[in-house]
């Protein structure tokens, strides 16, 4: 199978999950008084492939799903990401972290007659294992760029704005210099952290938006001056506990031999096993995970 262009079976199955997707979402566009205004065709595709025909087959089956909104591309900021990813026809909007002067200028090159937006500020960074937690100026990382969007008349969307996380074997990789599994965390030093905690850049982002919107803004609860700090060390593995009571009938023999992986429920693959010193008091002494392909 050849992933991202003209695949007669990845094309199959595409379809097969985008219908599903019309189907819960068709009627919920702005159009018929729901709360969906824009709808992105491909994501990054100029970083990806050079396949027009796919992209542009693509548009036409969200279209023909009743998704009656704008939609829109989003690439990296300069030619060569919007000219693989981008249709002249279509919205394209530019994707980066801190902003500048020059940010938007292919864009403006490119759809002069078009609003300026940035489908995805990053806030922050990811982070990868035996690395440390990526750590930024939250002014210079979000606040600058706050007031460049907002003297351009630029739209913009943050990513993130809400850390979160990655179950099972969602969190995925980057590749630079090496290989680097990005975290169970994607805290991403969003302006709310995974564990939905104030940080400055929420702060930021609230009197920018006050300051130019010109009104008052709801009070927040009584603890958002709470701030969630993460440490400097370097991420590793973190150790849980596991009630032995509620996993071991179902998946252990008296010998402490897993009998039955599905009994589980864990979709992506990895579980964590216990192991038992004496099978009758059930006293565990070891832990380890076991990965399934």
């Amino acid at each position: 199978i050849r992933l991202r262009e003209q695949d007669p079976y990845f094309m199959e199955r595409v379809k097969i999950f985008e219908e599903k997707v019309g189907e819960q979402l068709a009627d919920l566009t702005i159009q018929k008084g729901g709360p969906i205004i824009m709808v992105q065709v491909e994501n990054e595709y100029g970083s990806f492939g050079r396949d027009k025909k796919y992209l542009y087959w693509l548009r036409d089956l969200t279209k023909s799903l009743g998704i009656d909104v704008q939609l829109f591309t989003s690439d990296g900021e300069n030619k060569y990401f919007f000219s693989g990813g981008g249709m002249p026809e279509e919205w394209m909007v530019a994707n980066f972290g801190g902003y500048n002067e020059n940010r938007f200028d292919d864009l403006k090159l490119l759809q002069p007659d078009k609003p300026l937006m940035c489908g995805e500020h990053w806030c922050g960074w990811f982070d990868r294992w035996g690395a440390k937690h990526n750590k930024d100026d939250a002014e210079e990382t979000l606040g600058k760029s706050l007031d460049g969007f907002f003297k351009e008349d630029a739209n913009f969307n943050l990513y993130m704005f809400h850390g979160g996380t990655n179950f099972g074997f969602s969190a995925g990789a980057n590749y630079y210099d090496r290989y680097c599994p990005t975290t169970t965390s994607y805290d991403y030093g969003a302006p709310l952290t995974e564990n939905g905690a104030y940080t400055e850049k929420y702060f930021i982002l609230r009197e920018r938006m006050k300051k130019q919107l010109g009104c008052e803004l709801p009070e927040l609860p009584e603890d958002a001056n709470v701030y969630y700090v993460l440490g400097d060390g370097p991420l590793v593995g973190m150790k849980t506990k596991i009630n032995v009571d509620d996993q071991i009938t179902a998946v252990m023999d008296e010998n402490g031999k897993i009998t039955d992986w599905r009994a589980l429920a864990q979709s992506n693959g990895m579980s964590a096993s216990v192991y038992l010193r004496d099978p009758a008091n059930k006293k565990l002494y070891d832990q380890v995970y076991a990965y399934l392909q």
